[in-house]
């Protein structure tokens, strides 16, 4: 719990402001534990949550972290850090975080495949998609023929001048 933390503590920050990194740093400061409203906790009253405010060294730098609840192992705190004093939390933490964008990746490749069926499926129900899309692909077809037709005669004007 990171209610538990002490000076010189070991405990895991995780950036997640980009590409996540973890870092491991060192606990410089805990101040007292406090109820929501800024008491002081008073030691076996279990019916308001309780509080620390902790300073960290983290690559040289302090980081000062409020209202990190006493009664977890793990903290987020507005989605760009993370921080725990288990490793295990932490592991299960990274993990879901993994999935959850795997499971984006693997949603996108099903999504890539849908658009595409439909676009096959469309112009069979609506006759004048159908046509536009045949007018879309002879202009194509044109460019195509007229830049290899540039290219060949850019080639020829080339060749002949050397």
């Amino acid at each position: 719990m990171l209610g538990n933390l002490k000076e010189n503590d070991s405990i895991y920050v995780l950036d997640r402001r980009k590409r996540p990194i973890l870092y491991t740093g060192v606990v410089v400061d805990v101040k007292p534990p406090k109820t929501q409203f800024g008491q002081p906790a008073v030691p076996g009253n279990n019916f308001l949550p309780t509080f620390i405010e902790i300073s960290v060294r983290v690559e040289g730098e302090i980081m000062n972290m409020q209202q990190i609840p006493c009664d977890k192992d793990l903290v987020e705190n507005s989605g760009s850090w993370v921080v725990s004093n288990n490793s295990d939390a932490m592991c299960a933490y990274i993990d879901n975080m993994k999935r959850t964008s795997q499971a984006r990746l693997d949603s996108r490749v099903a999504d890539e495949e849908i658009v595409e069926a439909c676009d096959e499926i469309m112009p069979r129900l609506n006759p004048a998609l159908a046509k536009e899309r045949e007018r879309e692909s002879a202009i194509e077809a044109r460019f195509s023929r007229l830049e290899d037709m540039m290219q060949r005669l850019l080639e020829r004007e080339l060749s002949g001048k050397e």
